[in-house]
Parts: C-alpha cells; structure tokens; sequence
C-alpha cells in the first residue's frame, strides 16, 4: 500500500510497487480523517469500528520510548499466534512522532496517544475502537441510500452523520 501519493512521479512509483505484486492494483483516493469501517446488511447498520494508526497511550509518567518497549514486552509474553505487530520506532516511526511533535524522550499525558505509523493497515496494525453505538444513520435513511457519498460509489455514510469521522484523529484524543 502507498499513501500520501500527490503527483504523478509517485503515482507512478506506488502502481510500480504494486503491479510488482499482483497484476491486479487498486487505485484509491484517500480522504483526510479518521478511517472508520462500517458495515451495513439489509438497511442495517450491524457493526463500525474506528482505526487509528498503530500506536501508544499515555499514562502521564512514562515516556514515549517507555510505552514502546513496555508494549514488545508485553506482546512477548503472549503466546506466538495471538502476538500483534510489534510497536517500531523506526525511521517511519519516528517521522510520525515528529509530525505529531513528539519524540522518543517525550512524557506523554494520561491517554494522550503517540502515532507509530501514519494510518491503520493490517502490515503495520493498529488500533480498533468499536463505535457501533454512536453512528446512526439518519431517520428513514438506509444504508443503500449512502452509497457514494464520498465520490467514489462505495462509501455507505455521509461524514456529517457522525462529526468525529470527519475530525483528524489527533483532535479526538483525551488530554
């Protein structure tokens, strides 16, 4: 996966990546917010979760490094197949802590969250927050009459139906 492509010199860059994997590539606008799955059967909404990019929560005393070395440990201690991504402080890593202006040495405040990656996939992780109680679509409205609302003839909900969803993640955070 590519993201963040804005020209055509890395257009072209990411199709080459991708075509070096599969002859069939699928080519995306991505749209700026916070990334929720939401999925409908029979008019129904039957579950949404929001996804955050892999990352650590504050806790007011420890410091970024800290959260990421208690993290791998932990995981450690959990059998193989149940392990989760490990948590990286990488050269990508350290890019997103330094767009957030944060670094490794940085004392996070209670639940404030540090992003290790630039978005959710399944390569890198995540985090998943079940949000299934607090989007709703609008009275009368099914989940078919929200098809493509974001252009693209996919997407089931309007951003408006629910606010956080069209909020940059870094806003809906606990102080």
């Amino acid at each position: 996966m590519s993201i963040d492509v804005s020209d055509a010199a890395s257009l072209s860059a990411a199709f080459e990546k991708a075509r070096a994997l599969s002859q069939r590539v699928l080519v995306e606008q991505m749209v700026p917010g916070v990334c929720h799955r939401i999925y409908i059967a029979g008019g129904r909404l039957v579950f949404a979760v929001r996804r955050l990019p892999k990352s650590v929560r504050g806790d007011g005393q420890k410091t970024v490094q800290q959260l990421v070395d208690e993290a791998n440990a932990a995981e450690q201690q959990t059998p193989p197949w149940l392990r989760k991504k490990p948590f990286l402080l990488d050269e990508l890593g350290l890019a997103c802590l330094a767009h957030s202006g944060l670094e490794p040495q940085t004392v996070l405040k209670d639940g404030q969250l540090a992003p290790l990656r630039p978005i959710s996939t399944t390569e890198w992780g995540g985090v998943t927050d079940d949000v299934s109680q607090v989007i709703q679509c609008q009275p009368g409205h099914s989940g078919r009459q929200h098809r493509g609302a974001f252009g693209g003839g996919r997407g089931p909900y309007e951003r408006g139906h629910h606010a956080a969803m069209a909020r940059n993640w870094r806003s809906d955070q606990r102080a």
